[in-house]
């Protein structure tokens, strides 16, 4: 942690939420005539399998409802059809769980990088050792490629079991609720109840950016922590984390292609901020 971090870190402590939201606002691209197709961004979503259809197509649509151009599911192909019939919107992949292996169905998910701008992977995604295994190698390929990454749901599970495969990973937002929070600091021999659990979970990790939900969002990536005290609904049902996943992914992107960085945090964490508004 060098100086000029510390500095950031007192720095973001003397923001108001409606200095950090201003900041926030800055993210949102300016609509244009000479814009084209794919222009305000392409997300993809890795997850969905036969019991789980409904979580890859929360998080894909809301891409969509928040900005995003192009949204694609990279699903099992036992929830492909059902995704397909939720919506004519979105872009279905029956990749996951390919009969020609873990491998294969990695690497074909790995040639859509080059026209996706971020990749949410974790909703509806199930703990079939399988899909597993070919999501880890998606992860790996995207750390290659640069990409961003919003982890939610059972992403989460499975860098609880291979914490290495995020670790020290600058573009990935990870989106914990509070009984994948537990898991993930029990994995890290951190106790989740410490004060600052959220910033030894995020330095346990290299200084990953984690969004802690709960009724006061908590974001930190181990140096800044940003917290949102906008009330949302006091009710807290299923899919209400695919939503957020969805929305930070478009922010995320955006946020990326700023020409100048927030003075007081990250690109990563002011798009985690900026989701739970």
């Amino acid at each position: 942690i060098t100086t000029a971090s510390l500095k950031m870190a007192t720095t973001a402590l003397k923001f108001t939420q409606e200095a950090i939201l201003a900041e926030a606002r800055q993210i949102l691209p300016v609509l244009s005539h000479e814009h084209h197709k794919g222009c305000q961004g392409k997300v993809g979503v890795v997850g969905g399998c036969f019991e789980y259809t409904g979580a890859p197509y929360f998080a894909a649509l809301t891409a969509l409802r928040v900005g995003a151009d192009l949204s694609h599911v990279f699903c099992e192909r036992d929830a492909a059809t059902a995704i397909k019939s939720y919506s004519p919107e979105l872009i279905v992949h029956p990749e996951l769980k390919h009969p020609s292996g873990n491998e294969h169905s990695a690497k074909r998910i790995q040639a859509w990088f080059s026209r996706l701008d971020a990749l949410v992977i974790g909703p509806g995604l199930g703990r079939d050792p399988d899909t597993l295994d070919a999501t880890a190698q998606v992860i790996k390929y995207a750390r290659a490629s640069s990409l961003p990454l919003v982890i939610d749901g059972d992403g989460l599970f499975l860098l609880s079991r291979q914490p290495e495969l995020i670790s020290g990973y600058e573009h990935a937002i990870l989106t914990p609720n509070i009984m994948e929070f537990r898991r993930l600091c029990t994995a890290r021999a951190i106790d989740p109840t410490e004060d600052d659990a959220l910033k030894m979970l995020a330095r346990s990790l290299d200084n990953v950016t984690i969004l802690q939900k709960g009724h006061e969002d908590r974001i930190s990536d181990g140096i800044v922590e940003l917290r949102c005290t906008h009330t949302g609904s006091a009710r807290r049902c299923g899919g209400q984390g695919d939503l957020t996943a969805g929305s930070i992914a478009v922010l995320f992107q955006w946020a990326r292609k700023r020409t100048t960085s927030p003075p007081f945090a990250s690109h990563a964490c002011l798009a985690a901020w900026a989701g739970c508004w």
